[in-house]
């Protein structure tokens, strides 16, 4: 016997269970932790923007504004000193600030280095895997969330292809 056209349009494997669902999400955003938090550090070195966003970030974080910084600043922070370097005067704000408060509290907790300022990163991502994995880890996120996804047309169920 032919399966009716509701049948064949179902997916192939539906589970009442959200448990298998949430472990593999959260196994995933696991996994995607670690792989982004292996090696923050390296390179020991400023990358693209991170030259603006963290000491942007650790001046927001010691002053409540954006202060200029001297030149070379990049070396004597890789180098392990944040004193001195933060001129008397406002910068130009060019970037979101909210990016740079995450920032400046990577840079609170871990130090002014590039585990610091790159650790902001390091937990956003896999938040954001750890929901799109919700979405693919059944058959859709609406049944993870106990909405069933909609059905066949309802005139499919009356179809029915027979030889």
């Amino acid at each position: 016997m032919t399966p009716s056209a509701a049948e064949r349009n179902s997916p192939r494997w539906r589970s009442e269970d959200k448990l298998p669902g949430w472990v593999g999400a959260i196994c995933l955003a696991s996994l995607a932790f670690f792989l982004r938090r292996w090696n923050l550090g390296t390179p020991h070195a400023f990358s693209f923007d991170e030259t603006y966003y963290a000491k942007d970030a650790w001046s927001l974080l010691n002053h409540g504004y954006v202060l200029r910084y001297v030149e070379d600043a990049d070396k004597t922070i890789l180098n392990g000193n944040v004193t001195g370097l933060w001129l008397d005067e406002p910068s130009m704000i060019v970037h979101p600030e909210v990016g740079k408060w995450l920032i400046a509290a990577g840079i609170k907790v871990f130090g002014m280095d590039p585990t610091g300022w790159r650790m902001a990163s390091a937990i956003r991502r896999p938040a954001r895997d750890w929901g799109s994995a919700l979405g693919l880890s059944n058959s859709s996120s609406r049944s993870l969330a106990g909405i069933r996804p909609p059905e066949a047309l309802p005139h499919a169920s009356r179809l029915s292809l027979t030889a």
